[in-house]
């Protein structure tokens, strides 16, 4: 059996292009594991000269570019590690969708989005983050949506409102969003950073070359795939070869057609004075690219390569192709034992075992004609090894993998000395290994690897015994030093990981709270003396001290800091090394419940105070459009605190906002002013009511506000297929003064298109503290023809509810619900002649499993607005043995399900849905193990009916 000239195995890592896309992405036709093509003979290359020397800079980029990168805070200015980031196109320059399928990276974003009530075709770009490992995941999104809604409990900076829902943290403003899970301080931290950096306050990733240059050269309208962590995953090069590469793909990595040919570009960024050769460049296409090249194209200049390839379809993963069939995996004392313990008989002749990347010496078809129930195949690989089972159809050019293990990944332990700045790796296992097999590797903070003067297991012993260790010298704060299998194992480059250690600083991080004053919390991975921390309040050592109620800190230890006055600067140091470290600063602002409303008939803005913070009065400043207004909070009040309140008047159409301007004091102890709005508004946001003429194609919008109204304040922008998108002044252009009853007609309105009344800026308008105001326009009134998303659905006392949740009244026989394709026994029209926001229409009992579909039927061709499947009612529950590395869920109970509509998702273990092996049908007692292979513990567990329904989730990590 001969193995395959370049079958290259991908799975495990997002580090690299092809694998960032791979382990991210979902969809049957596609491998979570990205494998490449076979090598083509036909394969052509060209040289071509640079067109240009001249650097790209910022404003060479794309409004929808900058916009959602300008979110994004680098790496180094938050306590987070990033590998790279994804960005896609959900819509082009003109609002239509693009041709791309947009893949799992931005369904992630969409998923939040929907969530709280964002349309998705409002979303034209989508950004995702591909962390340093699973501890934390950023997304990012602009568009033409309203702020997202929050909550209750947010604070404001400038534009942005702030929140955490528990599980992540959310910064939005009209038409643009951030958001970052994981640990409470990490996404708290990232998304704040996010805010000051789209507020000019600090850089964003838009501050390296790198980036800049790979938005101005590859095509933005497809998927763009940009990557730092470069060296520790392409063997294949020497360390210090590459700063970053970018990839964009004329089909999506995962998704192409697999019949077709693609036309993929890339950037690839030289470190300094590093030379790219044929041999290397071919070397890094050998490791990213995902189809068979035929054709190539390469463009060197000064600091940048740029490669063009015509590439062929990969063979497709496909695990519907391959027999139903479980494989359990044991390791005893160096040898290896593949079973088949469930499932379908395997025709041995499609099956492959590899060792080390190498077809393994003992094939399943030497012993057996047939792999079956009971079946087993050992290998003696020793104590480090790594093996794969393959099942293969070479005539159908598909494949799938039924196994794969990492052999030694428990046989160390690590150490890290900060004093002494070293790392120490100790092999503890039972057998004698080979150090030949080992392979230590730094990682500098900034992303280069190196291994140039570590001590590697093989220099020091002939023999690896229990007990046998390595030191590595010179481990600065923030490097990260990995033990790696020193094999190739066909993963397009990437070394299996044994052993990892990370020389990074404990995580404090402070959060305010309206009670309690501050809060401190630790979340460092390993117990600590209290006194290895010292609290400052500008700059002074502060009154209280983590030791003061603390001996030690464990792991999310919660540390009473008591109250400080707004405004303060406190910073945590980490005095363990010899120059104390700034782990945490905090500047201490206001939280407040504020309302702002606006009173239409009298034309004021009451703004009060009813819980929180009491502030200086003199440190509020109440302003309308940016200008101070006439009333201040200090014309009344020497401090604002509950209950207190202030009317100002303010005409229609005007944003109203209270700002708290607090004095930082930096770390030259120079002191500056920071703003935070602490509440917005805008007057006459309601004023404005719309209806559709669907024969007709006009939309008529209407003035409804009590009072008299400047029209040059608003402007209209009808975004569709026959327009340009730019605001338009029709009310202005049709009245001096608006007056309630006032409308005009926009006409050639398709039913895709979008009507939306802006506030308009003044171009004039300054701060009053001299800072740069965003001149943009504030949508508040926007009007989709098309009823989308009209319908959502509940089950409420054994009867299915279709609520309505559009703010426009339609008549409720333009619609048409659906079961199945047939008419359910009650339709709208039976319940509402009108349907306004909230109505709802009561379908009685729908069994479960049923599709229902919302039809809007007044266009000539009906159109489905909303859809809906039934879920089966259940409950599961779900175990977690750490020492096995394995989930197990078991239906608790409820109704029963095909086994080919239920799929689980282990989250972070397992990035894509996995099936519920070994039953046509699940019904209570029915249970499925599922393997957790990653170093972190499993955090969630997803159950999802017909890959969209979520049927049961269950945190894991309290």
């Amino acid at each position: 059996m001969n193995p395959p000239s370049r079958r290259q195995f991908v799975a495990g890592s997002v580090v690299t292009i092809t694998s960032i896309a791979g382990c991210l992405a979902s969809g049957s036709e596609s491998d979570p594991n990205g494998e490449s093509a076979p090598e083509n003979d036909t394969e052509t290359e060209t040289e071509t000269e640079p067109e240009s020397d001249e650097a790209a800079t910022n404003d060479d980029l794309p409004t929808k570019v900058e916009r959602v990168l300008e979110v994004i805070p680098p790496a180094s200015d938050v306590d987070a590690g990033y590998e790279g980031f994804v960005f896609t196109p959900l819509s082009d320059d003109d609002g239509d969708d693009t041709e791309t399928e947009h893949g799992v990276q931005a369904e992630q974003v969409l998923r939040q989005l929907r969530e709280r009530s964002v349309d998705p075709e409002e979303v034209t770009t989508a950004v995702t983050v591909i962390p340093d490992g699973n501890q934390y995941g950023i997304g990012a999104a602009v568009g033409s949506f309203d702020r997202v809604d929050l909550g209750t409990a947010v604070e404001e900076d400038g534009d942005w409102y702030i929140g955490d829902d528990g599980d992540r943290t959310f910064a939005s403003e009209d038409g643009r969003v951030l958001f970052a899970g994981g640990d409470d301080d990490v996404r708290s931290s990232i998304v704040e950073t996010g805010v000051d950096a789209a507020q000019g306050e600090t850089e964003s990733v838009l501050a390296a070359d790198p980036v800049v240059e790979t938005f101005t050269r590859l095509d933005t309208s497809r998927p763009i795939y940009f990557v730092t962590a470069v060296d520790e995953n392409f063997s294949s090069l020497e360390d210090g070869t590459l700063r970053a590469i970018s990839a964009g793909f004329g089909a999506g990595p995962r998704s192409m057609d697999m019949e077709g040919t693609a036309e993929n570009e890339y950037l690839l960024f030289p470190a300094t004075d590093a030379e790219l050769d044929d041999e290397a460049i071919g070397a890094i296409l050998d490791v990213i690219e995902y189809g068979e090249i035929v054709e190539r194209d390469v463009d060197r200049e000064e600091d940048v390569v740029y490669v063009e390839t015509l590439v062929e379809a990969p063979p497709e993963w496909d695990s519907e192709a391959s027999p139903d069939a479980t494989v359990h995996v044991d390791i005893d004392r160096g040898v290896v034992t593949f079973e088949h313990t469930d499932g379908e008989s395997v025709d041995s002749a499609h099956l492959e075992l590899y060792h080390d990347g190498e077809l393994a010496a003992v094939q399943p078809s030497d012993e057996y004609e047939t792999f079956d129930v009971g079946d087993t195949i050992s290998v003696d690989t020793g104590p480090l090894a790594h093996l794969e089972l393959r099942w293969i159809d070479e005539e159908a050019n598909v494949y799938d993998d039924y196994a794969s293990v990492l052999v030694g990944e428990d046989s160390f332990e690590t150490a890290y000395d900060l004093d002494e700045g070293t790392a120490e790796f100790t092999y503890t296992g039972e057998l004698e290994a080979d150090p030949e097999l080992l392979a230590v590797t730094r990682r500098r903070e900034d992303g280069t690897a190196d291994s140039d003067g570590i001590e590697q297991f093989s220099d020091a012993f002939d023999v690896l015994t229990a007990g046998d260790s390595v030191t590595v010298d010179d481990v600065e704060i923030g490097d990260r030093v990995s033990l790696e299998l020193d094999v190739d194992t066909g993963r397009n480059g990437i070394r299996p990981r044994l052993a990892t250690v990370r020389a990074s600083p404990p995580r404090i991080a402070i959060h305010s709270h309206p009670d309690d004053g501050l809060i401190g919390f630790y979340y460092g991975e390993e117990e600590r003396d209290a006194d290895e921390f010292r609290v400052l309040v500008d700059g002074e050592p502060a009154a209280f001290q983590f030791d003061d109620d603390h001996e030690t800190l464990t792991p999310r230890t919660e540390i009473e800091l008591g109250e400080v006055p707004l405004g303060s600067r406190v910073t945590v140091e980490w005095l363990e090394p010899d120059e104390p470290i700034e782990i945490e600063i905090h500047l201490v602002r206001p939280r407040i419940d504020l309302r702002m409303a606006y009173g239409d008939a009298d034309g004021t803005v009451t703004v009060e105070h009813r819980d929180g913070d009491a502030v200086d009065a003199d440190d509020l400043e109440l302003r309308i459009d940016g200008e101070p207004a006439a009333v201040q909070p200090a014309d009344e009040y020497d401090t604002f605190e509950s209950t207190d309140a202030l009317t100002v008047d303010v005409e229609p159409f005007r944003s109203v906002g209270l700002v708290w301007i607090g004095v930082d004091s930096g770390e030259d102890d120079s002191e500056h002013e920071r703003e935070y709005t602490l509440g917005r508004t805008v007057t006459g946001e309601d004023a404005i009511e719309g209806s559709y003429d669907v024969d007709r194609e006009e939309v008529e919008l209407v003035y409804v506000g009590a009072r008299e109204a400047d029209p040059s304040r608003i402007g209209v922008v009808h975004r569709g297929d026959r327009t340009s998108g730019e605001p338009e002044s029709l009310f202005e252009d049709a009245y001096e003064t608006l007056t309630d009853g006032d409308s005009i007609v926009v006409e050639n309105v398709g039913v895709e298109d979008r009507v939306t009344v802006m506030l308009t800026p003044d171009a004039d308008a300054e701060s009053a503290t001299d800072r740069r105001v965003a001149h943009t326009y504030r949508p508040i009134f926007r009007l989709v023809p098309e009823p989308r998303h009209a319908f959502t659905f509940d089950h409420r006392d054994d009867e299915l509810v279709a609520t309505y949740h559009q703010d426009l009244e339609r008549d409720a026989d333009e619609f048409r619900i659906l079961a199945d394709g047939e008419e359910t026994v009650v339709q709208p029209a039976d319940e509402h002649e009108t349907l306004e926001a909230d109505d709802e229409v009561a379908l009685g009992s729908i069994p479960a499993g049923t599709e229902l579909v919302v039809e809007w039927v007044a266009p000539d061709e009906p159109t489905e607005v909303s859809e809906h499947v039934v879920v089966p009612n259940a409950t599961f529950d779900v175990e977690y043995d750490a020492d096995a590395e394995t989930v197990t869920l078991e239906h608790a109970g409820g109704d029963e399900f095909d086994a080919d509509d239920l799929s689980v998702m282990v989250e972070p273990s397992i990035d894509e849905p996995t099936g519920w092996d070994g039953h046509e049908t699940i019904t209570e007692g029915d249970t499925t193990t599922i393997d957790t292979d990653e170093d972190e513990a499993p955090r969630a567990v997803y159950v999802i009916y017909r890959e969209r329904e979520l049927v049961y989730d269950e945190r894991l990590d309290g």
